[in-house]
């Protein structure tokens, strides 16, 4: 194999990068000194544990800086597999197939060139740098978004077996430190070709390089806010059906039905109804004495002192802890008293059209 064009360490040092990253075995620390990821890696080696760090580059203990890279996990098994010797090297042969598909899909098809690819101990990492560092926002869910949609683009709609999918929208993903020793097996975790054969150690400058662009991170982000827009129409489609059936099956719309405004406009209404007003206009928003006093000036019979009697003995009695007792009139319930409008209230034709589309 050709000589190293950097020494380990400095390779270390590129790793890390210029931002800070949160360094574990498992358990996480942070630091923004690229020299402590030396340390960390002798210290593991030497205590026999795992040597893991942050794929993006973070500000703060898991906050997320920015993103770096795109992170691909290939494994063949886990502890929940009981193989045979038989079947691991099956799946073992299946998987580094797959891994150099993926591969060679990466450059024909997206101009992918040069993948950073590491072995580990069961299976392989694969990292599709971007040309630099892309800082992002607080809006963590929204980026998340963005680098699953990223992360699905390059698998080109393949259904990859061994590809670990939990890493799809993880923006807080730890991987194993390349080149670091496996805490079990003592093999280092060494980087290898588009061939899976050993490679040279190669400056990150390179895997920048000839890796994913500006263009491809702004692609990703239109097409994320164009689905989340989509998502939000759909959901106020929804919701506004709900409240469509709700309006249907309970006649109450949230504010005072034309039922009670059209006898209001006429000045006259019968006790019975008056009450329901009431619970109406209650729900409606009208909550204090004086807001439902001024509700029925309207009526040509308005008496201040009695109305006002009225509405406090309804405050008093029907109101608990700022929240009405007594439900307003179902669409039924007004029918049956025969204060409905029949086809002049849209409630009602709502209800009619559904009920004629059922039959």
């Amino acid at each position: 194999m050709p000589d190293d064009h950097i020494s380990e360490e400095q390779f270390l040092i590129e790793f890390f990068g210029n931002f800070g990253r949160d360094l574990g075995n498992p358990k996480q620390f942070f630091t923004d000194n690229p020299q402590d990821i030396l340390e960390f890696v002798k210290r593991c080696a030497e205590e026999k544990k795992p040597a893991f760090i942050s794929v993006q580059p973070r500000k703060a203990h898991r906050k997320i800086y920015g993103i770096e890279k795109i992170f691909y996990d290939f494994d063949y098994t886990n502890k929940s597999l009981k193989l045979t010797k038989a079947q691991e090297e099956k799946r073992k042969k299946e998987m580094q197939e797959e891994v150099k598909k993926f591969i060679r899909m990466l450059e024909f098809k997206w101009k992918v060139l040069s993948p950073l690819v590491v072995k580990t101990r069961k299976g392989y990492h694969v990292y599709l740098y971007f040309d630099k560092v892309y800082e992002i926002d607080d809006d963590e869910k929204f980026w998340r978004e963005v680098y699953g949609e990223l992360y699905e683009q390059f698998l080109g709609g393949y259904k990859f077996k061994y590809v670990d999918l939990t890493s799809k929208n993880d923006l807080a993903r730890l991987c194993r430190i390349p080149l670091s020793i496996h805490q079990v097996s003592g093999e280092k975790c060494i980087l290898v070709d588009r061939n899976l054969k050993p490679t040279k150690i190669r400056s990150i400058s390179f895997y920048r390089t000839y890796g994913l662009k500006r263009e491809h991170l702004i692609s990703a982000v239109k097409r994320v806010k164009v689905k989340m827009e989509k998502k939000k129409k759909m959901l106020k489609k929804i919701r506004e059906q709900q409240r469509e059936e709700w309006e249907i099956k309970h006649g109450y719309v949230g504010e005072i039905r034309p039922c009670f405004l059209k006898r209001m406009e006429e000045g006259e209404m019968c006790h019975q109804q008056r009450l329901a007003l009431l619970i109406e206009a209650f729900y409606s928003g009208k909550r204090t004495e004086d807001e439902l006093v001024e509700l029925f000036r309207c009526f040509n019979d308005f008496n201040e002192r009695i109305t006002r009697t009225q509405v406090q003995w309804f405050l008093k009695n029907l109101v608990k802890n700022g929240k009405c007792t007594v439900k307003p009139y179902r669409c039924s319930t007004i029918q049956e008293y025969g204060w409905c409008l029949g086809e002049e209230c849209p409630t009602y034709r709502k209800r009619k059209r559904r009920e004629k589309n059922v039959k």
